[in-house]
């Protein structure tokens, strides 16, 4: 995240911004440098398990390929949509820390308290029954998708993150091309 906005705060964006006829497609340079970093950060990840599985922990052995790599690009799909909100709300609130900490905060499920409050709310208010705000996180769709996710899991993690990703997307390119960068 550091890197995707550093060029707001640093001035280089003023120099840019300017020659850029609609200065919305800047967010989608952005979008493919955190795909790339993305993509080179999981694969050094499965090369590095890859290498240390066999070191570390005898007897285990690797399953089918394709079951794996399947997994493996349902996760980067959730997990880069999930990037790309990160990064919408670090330029909407102009604050690298602040997002950091929310992001990490959503990924290890200290919000829980705060979502469990809100589930209750929409229980007794609205009346919906057996609500759950988690089935609606980005996070929680990543952890979902493990080697033995169905289609219908598959579906459902793709839809929810790409919601996020959209509304996210939509909203801080209105303010990309509305605020003075």
């Amino acid at each position: 995240m550091l890197f995707s906005t550093a060029d707001l705060n640093s001035g280089y964006i003023k120099s840019v911004g300017g020659q850029v006829k609609c200065r919305g497609v800047l967010l989608f340079s952005k979008m493919i440098a955190l795909s790339v970093f993305t993509l080179v950060a999981m694969a050094l990840d499965v090369i590095v398990q890859c290498i240390a599985t066999p070191l570390f922990l005898h007897g285990a052995e690797f399953g089918d390929a394709a079951d794996f790599f399947k997994m493996l690009g349902s996760q980067y799909v959730v997990t880069l949509l999930f990037v790309y909100f990160v990064m919408a709300m670090a330029i909407i609130i102009k604050n690298n820390v602040i997002s950091m900490i929310i992001a990490v905060c959503m990924c290890t499920g200290i919000f829980t308290l705060i979502f469990s409050g809100i589930n209750i709310l929409i229980e007794k208010k609205i009346g919906v029954k057996n609500f759950d705000i988690n089935d609606y996180l980005i996070v929680n769709q990543i952890s979902k998708l493990d080697l033995s996710a169905s289609a219908k899991t598959l579906g459902g993690a793709f839809a929810v993150a790409a919601v996020w990703a959209v509304v996210s997307l939509i909203a801080v390119y209105g303010v990309f091309k509305r605020r003075d960068i």
